[in-house]
């Protein structure tokens, strides 16, 4: 809050402010028309794009009013990431741009679940993290590729320097969240929208931080887990279809 203060004392009429961060898109709204009260153009922009994004280009996913695009596309359409086209566009005014970045970052939750899950029952059926990450290398070269998968396979064989271990192996099973994917489920929710896939990725999410809940609930319903019968091939489906659905 102490930032929107700040800058709100130091704009004039006729100025355009750009909120390039993760942000919910009915706070974008609700600046939007405050500023526009006092001749100020408010801009929500979603970002995208990673340490690639900011080394060769994000994507761009804009906000904002027709006079106030006009004002920053010469800016900003030079340093959009480059794919069919430049990766950059208005979306709609003032919340647009951070609801599609919302959703956006809604769906990658429920990528990132998908492809824990497939880790889970390779770890289960007793694969080791390289020989896993050798399987998402694999899944990389065909229709799964992407960066998440791509990333997958280059952590697995990250070594922890301190154990000579695999750091998958020393990393807290604790999952934190920013916000979007939340946001995503309760928007969809008000819209009557079915999002099952993201949804559970957010619980996914809220169950793993609740470290010492689950090692008591584990410790009272103590089990030994079967090995699944299911193969690379199947989970390669079963991945690309999920992905597909979310």
């Amino acid at each position: 809050m102490t930032f929107w203060r700040n800058w709100y004392r130091v704009c004039a009429r006729g100025d355009v402010v750009i909120d390039g961060g993760n942000t919910y898109f009915e706070d974008t709204r609700r600046r939007a028309v405050a500023l526009a009260e006092r001749g100020i153009e408010f801009i929500g922009m979603g970002v995208s794009g990673g340490e690639a994004g900011a080394r060769y280009g994000p994507s761009m996913m804009v906000g904002a009013s027709e006079r106030a695009w006009s004002e920053i596309k010469g800016i900003f359409l030079p340093i959009a990431a480059i794919g069919t086209d430049r990766c950059i566009a208005r979306l709609g005014t003032d919340g647009a741009g951070h609801f599609v970045k919302m959703v956006h970052n809604g769906v990658e939750y429920a990528d990132m679940q998908f492809i824990a899950e497939v880790y889970d029952l390779l770890r289960a059926d007793g694969l080791s993290a390289p020989a896993i990450a050798d399987v998402f290398e694999g899944f990389n070269g065909g229709p799964l590729e992407s960066f998440l998968v791509e990333l997958t396979a280059r952590v697995l064989r990250c070594e922890d320097p301190i154990t000579g271990g695999f750091l998958v192996d020393e990393i807290l099973d604790a999952a934190e969240q920013k916000g979007t994917g939340r946001w995503t489920v309760q928007t969809a929710l008000a819209l009557g929208v079915p999002v099952p896939s993201i949804s559970a990725a957010v619980d996914a999410r809220s169950l793993s931080s609740d470290v010492a809940r689950r090692e008591r609930l584990a410790a009272c319903f103590p089990g030994e887990r079967g090995r699944p019968d299911v193969g690379i091939d199947a989970l390669a489906r079963g991945l690309l279809a999920a992905k597909i659905a979310a």
